[in-house]
C-alpha cells in the first residue's frame, strides 16, 4: 500500500533486514543520512524500530568491524546506531519468520500509538494491507514535506534535495 505523506511528523518507522541491507551499501549512503536526519531533525518519536535479532546483529557487526579502533570508537558507533535505532524488545520473536514478526510490531505500535502513522521501510510487505516504503519511495516521501525539504536547503545547500 502506498503510504501517503504525514506532514507532521507523526510517522513511527520499522526497519527490517532488508533495509539495513541496503542502508549499508556505499550507494545508498545518501539516502541512509537523509533519513536518519529525517528522523533527528522532522519525526517526533526520533527513532525506528527494529526487531532484536537484528538489533544484536548490527551491533555484532559494528563490534566486529571495529575492533581494531579501540573500545571508545566502537561504544561511539554503538551510540550512535541507538540514537537513531530502538530495539523493539517489546515482543517474542520466532526464529526464521521477519515477516510475521515484524507484522506484529505493527500491530504493537499501532495499539501503543493510536495517533502515529506507522510505516514499515521496506519492499516486502506490499502485498500486506500495511503503510510501507520500498527503498526507491523513501526519499520522495522524505522530500515530499516542505519543512524537511527547507532544512536540507539550509543545512546542505540543496534545493530540491536532487542531489540525494
Amino acid at each position: 500500500m502506498v503510504c501517503e505523506v504525514d506532514q507532521n511528523g507523526n510517522e513511527i518507522f520499522i526497519i527490517d533486514e532488508e533495509t539495513v541491507r541496503n542502508f549499508f551499501a556505499d550507494e545508498n549512503f545518501e539516502l541512509a543520512q537523509m533519513f536518519f536526519d529525517y528522523l533527528t531533525i522532522h519525526c517526533k518519536t526520533k527513532k525506528a524500530y527494529i526487531l532484536p535479532s537484528i538489533f544484536k546483529k548490527i551491533k555484532d557487526r559494528i563490534v566486529t568491524k571495529t575492533k581494531d579502533k579501540g573500545s571508545t570508537i566502537q561504544t561511539e558507533v554503538i551510540s550512535y546506531f541507538e540514537n537513531w535505532v530502538r530495539e523493539a524488545n517489546l515482543l517474542g520473536e520466532e526464529k526464521g519468520d521477519e515477516i510475521n514478526d515484524t507484522l506484529l510490531l505493527l500491530k504493537i505500535l499501532k495499539f501503543l500509538h493510536p495517533d502515529k502513522k506507522i510505516i514499515i521501510l521496506s519492499s516486502k510487505y506490499s502485498s500486506y494491507n500495511v503503510d510501507s516504503l520500498s527503498l526507491e519511495d523513501i526519499s520522495s516521501y522524505l522530500l515530499s514535506k516542505e519543512n524537511f525539504k527547507e532544512y536540507l536547503k539550509k543545512t546542505y545547500g540543496l534545493n530540491d534535495g536532487a542531489s540525494y
